[in-house]
């Protein structure tokens, strides 16, 4: 009985860490650190069946502990959530009132297309004012690794299914659009140096879905124009996403609509 009665003080030191702060990234070793330093706080001289005893009774507590701070975790990822809320694209209308899903659509269309055909020639150069800094860097990157192996990436025949607006975020100095594409594509790689192929397939499409996602800086509203020569004829072009050169029937995209593209990602294949 004297030798159980050691087993007080042992349980109300782990009763004590429910008193603890409950951090939401602490792990189950953490709690185990914490009952073993508790533990060792005490001049412990128990038999076989203390330590069972002590066992049993630990056991619950432990998982009592780890459930809390699993919930705890939980409830600040919710939060985070919340600071990144989701609006839906009709919602965009209220802070830009001339913005159009169906010309926005087409933009990304036309952006996500010449994308795939500057990879297609390693060569981005001229997508360059429709990225961010990051994913440029990152494009051309991953251009110069397939330049190092002798190797293209080819991405041809795109038919685009499917171009739908997710939603919108708002940070303190940006606005980013998300959308997803759905696409038939022909994509395989070669050997420059033998035209072999290394992978893929140059006569079977497959589908792809990706996210895309495009930032403006607050402020900038769609009926903002924007202006620029058709680099085929030189004609006059006033536009706010893309067009066709009225003259010369030459597919131009806009110099600067504000939006960058930010994120490209692969959702499925």
């Amino acid at each position: 009985m004297k030798n159980k009665l050691k087993l007080i003080p042992i349980i109300i030191s782990i009763l004590s860490l429910y008193t603890m702060p409950i951090y939401a990234n602490a792990s189950f070793s953490d709690t185990a650190n914490e009952v073993h330093s508790a533990a060792l706080t005490i001049n412990l001289d128990i038999d076989l069946f203390d330590i069972v005893v002590f066992g049993l009774l630990l056991s619950p507590i432990i998982k009592a502990i780890v459930s809390i701070k699993q919930k705890a975790k939980k409830d600040n990822f919710v939060h985070y959530q919340a600071l990144e809320q989701i609006h839906r694209p009709d919602d965009y209308r209220n802070i830009d009132p001339s913005f159009s899903e169906e010309e926005f659509r087409k933009f990304l269309s036309e952006i996500f297309t010449r994308l795939q055909d500057g990879c297609n020639a390693k060569d981005i150069t001229e997508m360059r004012k429709y990225m961010t800094n990051e994913l440029y860097s990152n494009t051309v990157e991953q251009l110069s690794h397939y330049k190092s192996i002798n190797q293209t990436d080819h991405t041809e025949c795109i038919n685009l299914l499917d171009v739908q607006l997710k939603g919108w975020k708002k940070s303190e100095t940006y606005i980013t659009m998300i959308a997803d594409i759905k696409a038939d594509m022909i994509h395989y790689i070669t050997d420059d140096n033998t035209g072999e192929m290394v992978s893929g397939s140059n006569t079977k499409p497959i589908s792809l879905h990706y996210e895309l996602s495009v930032i403006r800086p607050i402020g900038i509203r769609s009926n903002d124009r924007f202006t620029r020569s058709c680099p085929s004829c030189g004609a006059h072009i006033d536009m706010r996403y893309s067009g066709v050169c009225t003259y010369c029937g030459t597919h131009v995209i806009a110099p600067n609509t504000g939006w960058a593209l930010s994120n490209v990602t692969v959702l499925s294949q």
